[in-house]
C-alpha cells in the first residue's frame, strides 16, 4: 500500500486516458457487468463524453507529479428528482485503484462537496462490496434498493 499523498480534483482533457485505464482494468478484474461484455471503444467515448459535459461531475483522486497517477475516479450526475421538489446526486461510476484504498472515502467526501454546490439535497451511491455498504451506512447512507442484472 502506498504512502503518497493523493488530491481529488475534477477530471481535465489530460485525464482521459488514465480514467480509461482504471475503469477497463476495473471491468476486466471485478465481477460487476459480468453479464455484459464492454467495448473498449465505446468505454473511451464514455470518459470523454462525461469529461466535456456539464450536466455531470467526474472527480479524480490522483498523486500529483509531472504526471498525475490517477487513484480513483468517481461521476455524477446532479438532477432534478422525479419524485419530489428537491435536487438529486446519482453517482454513475466509483472506482478505486486497490493499491490506494483511501481514494475512495476522499471521492465520497467530494462528490458530497459537488453535490451541494449544485444544490443537491440528496446523493444516491451504489456499491457491490459489503465493506462499502458498511462505510456508506456509518456515514448516514440508507440502504434503499438492490440492483440485479441478467441477459434477456
Amino acid at each position: 500500500m502506498s504512502t503518497h499523498k493523493t488530491i481529488i480534483r475534477p477530471a481535465i482533457d489530460t485525464d482521459v486516458i488514465g480514467i480509461y485505464n482504471l475503469y477497463r482494468d476495473h471491468l476486466d478484474n471485478k465481477k460487476y457487468g459480468a453479464t455484459m461484455a464492454y467495448v473498449p471503444e465505446k468505454l473511451l467515448t464514455y470518459v470523454e463524453a462525461i469529461i466535456y459535459n456539464d450536466d455531470f461531475c467526474i472527480l479524480v483522486s490522483v498523486i500529483p507529479g509531472i504526471v498525475d497517477i490517477i487513484t480513483g475516479v468517481m461521476s455524477c450526475i446532479v438532477t432534478d428528482s422525479p419524485f419530489a421538489d428537491e435536487k438529486i446526486c446519482r453517482e454513475l461510476t466509483w472506482i478505486r485503484n486497490p493499491k490506494y484504498p483511501s481514494s475512495g472515502l476522499a471521492l465520497l467526501r467530494s462528490l458530497e462537496g459537488v453535490a451541494r454546490e449544485r444544490g443537491a439535497t440528496v446523493a444516491i451511491v451504489g456499491c457491490t462490496d459489503d465493506k462499502v455498504a458498511k462505510l456508506l451506512s456509518l456515514r448516514g447512507y440508507a440502504r434503499s434498493e438492490i440492483t440485479y442484472e441478467r441477459n434477456i
